[in-house]
């Protein structure tokens, strides 16, 4: 069964703030915390930037400065989980239990009033969607997930899918000058829907809001994807296999072969969990024009050959290790993995993230 898969720092003047412009975040915390230092945090590339600290105090502290615009913030106390809120140019207030961080109380940011909103309408369907995990679950633990079963899982996923989507396009369209909705398009949307879609969403936002790091990111998603939309010639790239020898895409590519890019890594469980079926599909196809270059967004060597070895994997395999970094990785716009791409006989992209028994037929269909 599927499941639900989450670049520029915000600037943020610190140091020198005008009177009438700028932020005070007052938190105070009940219980013992694990340290004394508090950092305020933002998130760039899946990866946590501290853009200042402080000590608490009598159970409470301050951060002051000065935003361009509202942006998403993360509080991180000791060694809690982190706080996550919308900052902007106002007096904010945070009342939080460390022993239930993630009922914090936050008051004084319109931005982030506006995303709880969107989370509370959102209740609903994601209960939907629990229920249906639930299903599942169950349905494992007897032995009973047969595959007419899975399919009316996937039908069911499939439509409460389709439902969030719908309730998420909605509400951007209704707030397309909040930076809360660009948060939410690119961390909802955009790995969810093609070029064309998502080009038409982006479209929507306002003005004012066109120099958010999510809408910028958006942006540029959309201008790779239009590169490498289905219909478009390929992109080569060169990357070296574990061996340490580069391997160019175009290698493959020769006008004879249909050449699927695999995106995974060893850390990801969908990638491990659909390994078996493209190692099955590649052992019975490669001799009649398939061809597989596997790309890793591991981290280390080590653990990429690990990963190799366990599955079996016995296609050509490549990696910079750059995590999400990695050259290939932004070059064909891939923000969520497993992700696939099918190169056709005429070096043209025929499809793009297909999984399972639809990526074996649409093979078989290019391979005639």
């Amino acid at each position: 069964m599927k499941r639900l898969l989450l670049g520029l720092i915000p600037i943020l003047a610190l140091a020198s703030c005008s009177q009438g412009n700028k932020f005070d975040l007052n938190v105070t915390v009940t219980g013992q915390p694990t340290g004394n230092m508090v950092y305020l945090q933002t998130l760039n590339e899946r990866e946590f930037i501290n853009v200042d600290s402080t000590e608490i105090k009598d159970n409470a502290f301050t951060f002051t400065g000065q935003l361009e615009q509202p942006d998403l913030y993360f509080i991180r106390i000791g060694q809690s989980e982190p706080i996550m809120l919308f900052l902007e140019n106002s007096s904010i207030e945070v009342k939080a239990n460390l022993d239930s961080i993630d009922k914090a109380v936050i008051k004084g940011s319109a931005t982030q009033d506006l995303y709880k909103s969107y989370n509370t309408g959102l209740l609903p369907i994601q209960a939907k969607m629990d229920n249906l995990y639930a299903k599942a679950d169950s349905l494992k633990m007897v032995n009973a997930l047969t595959p007419s079963a899975d399919k009316q899982l996937e039908i069911e996923y499939d439509a409460i899918s389709s439902e969030q989507s719908a309730y998420t396009n909605k509400f951007i369209q209704d707030n397309p000058k909040s930076v809360a909705s660009a948060f939410i398009a690119y961390r909802f949307l955009a790995n969810r829907l093609e070029f064309p879609e998502l080009e038409k969403l982006v479209l929507l936002f306002d003005a004012s809001i066109a120099k958010s790091q999510y809408v910028v990111k958006l942006t540029e998603k959309v201008e790779t994807m239009r590169k490498t939309a289905v219909g478009q010639p390929y992109v080569d790239f060169s990357l070296a296999d574990t061996s340490g020898t580069q391997i160019s895409l175009s290698s493959l590519v020769d006008g004879k072969t249909v050449v699927m890019i695999d995106f995974w890594a060893s850390w990801c469980g969908p990638c491990r969990g659909e390994n078996p079926s493209v190692v099955a599909m590649y052992a019975e196809l490669k001799g009649k024009g398939f061809q597989i270059m596997g790309v890793s967004l591991d981290k280390t060597k080590e653990a990429w050959i690990k990963g190799i070895k366990e599955d079996g994997i016995t296609y050509p395999q490549v990696s910079d290790l750059l995590y999400w970094q990695s050259a290939a990785a932004k070059l064909y716009a891939v923000s969520g993995i497993p992700h696939t791409v099918l190169i056709g006989k005429d070096g043209k992209i025929a499809a793009k993230n297909l999984r399972g028994d639809e990526l074996k037929a649409k093979v078989l269909e290019l391979l005639k």
